[in-house]
């Protein structure tokens, strides 16, 4: 995939590659790594609800799935 590709993703595609990576990394993380990784987790999270195309649904069951691997999430 080139760099141009990455502009073309719908808001859709983006959260669904977002759960995939973060499921393969919870494999093979330490719950310490697990939660520094959290912050960065939420920093996207943040622009994903500020952004005004995004679906408030899918944010939410992201949220969830995240809560249920152990990830703290900043309301």
């Amino acid at each position: 995939m080139s760099s141009e590709d990455n502009h073309t993703l719908t808001l859709e595609d983006r959260i669904n590659a977002m759960d995939l990576v973060i499921r393969h990394m919870f494999e093979v993380m330490t719950p310490t790594k697990i939660q520094k990784f959290s912050t960065i987790i939420n920093l996207t999270l943040n622009k994903l609800r500020k952004d005004k195309n995004s679906d408030p649904e899918k944010i939410k069951g992201l949220e969830m799935a995240l809560k249920h691997m152990g990830v703290y999430i900043k309301s």
